[in-house]
């Protein structure tokens, strides 16, 4: 959750490139639900 949160305010700050960073955080929030799925 806080590398998130880093990334979030990264991107805020860099906001030149908002859809590349818009696909990165949604790939990364369906790997994050995959894995939070086979764990539990």
């Amino acid at each position: 959750m806080r590398i998130l949160f880093i990334y979030s305010r990264g991107y805020q700050v860099s906001g030149s490139a908002t859809k590349q960073i818009k696909c990165i955080l949604s790939v990364k929030l369906l790997l994050w639900a995959i894995l939070l799925v086979t764990t539990i």
